[in-house]
């Protein structure tokens, strides 16, 4: 167990344990880290995570033992690659144009159809300026005329039709 901790970056030596299916508390490795609050339990072969990077988000997650890795395609790996590159190369651009113009947006459009469940989920996470490879890859347009601009409205509507087409749950 502590082997697989270390592996995941949630065990240090200054975590305080339990047995197994106890509370454990590091949070004096993970407030080296920046985070002010941070735990986990281990409920039989998952592990629950939460913590507190700031006074308003508050993460978590659940990691499974005995869980397989998910095959990935190559589509799925492409599109996450160039997503990637191009969220930390336009980063810096506040406007729309410069973060579209970018070689690995471009290239995301150029996969096609198979791209969209891929921009789709990420566009479940953050707001990031998905639209104009949605419409261009698609041919279609959900968002109603007079929620253009508003990102909320965009997302919701794009989402919305992601879940209609049985692209995304």
């Amino acid at each position: 167990m502590k082997e697989y901790l270390k592996n995941k970056n949630l065990y240090s030596k200054n975590c305080q344990h339990e047995d197994l299916n106890g509370d454990y508390d590091n949070s004096s490795y993970l407030s080296s880290k920046g985070y002010n609050k941070t735990g986990y339990k281990i409920h039989g072969d998952v592990i629950k995570i939460y913590f507190v990077p700031n006074a308003f988000h508050v993460w978590d997650a659940a990691i499974s033992l005995n869980a397989r890795p998910r095959k990935i395609s190559k589509v799925e790996k492409q599109f996450y690659e160039l997503a990637q590159k191009w969220k930390n190369e336009t980063a810096v651009y506040s406007t729309v144009y410069h973060k579209t113009i970018n070689n690995n947006y471009l290239g995301i459009i150029g996969i096609g159809y198979e791209a969209v469940p891929f921009i789709l989920k990420d566009l479940q996470k953050s707001a990031d300026h998905w639209f104009i490879a949605l419409k261009a890859i698609t041919k279609e347009n959900p968002v109603p005329r007079e929620d253009m601009g508003n990102m909320h409205k965009m997302k919701e509507a794009w989402i919305q039709w992601g879940i209609n087409k049985g692209l995304i749950r």
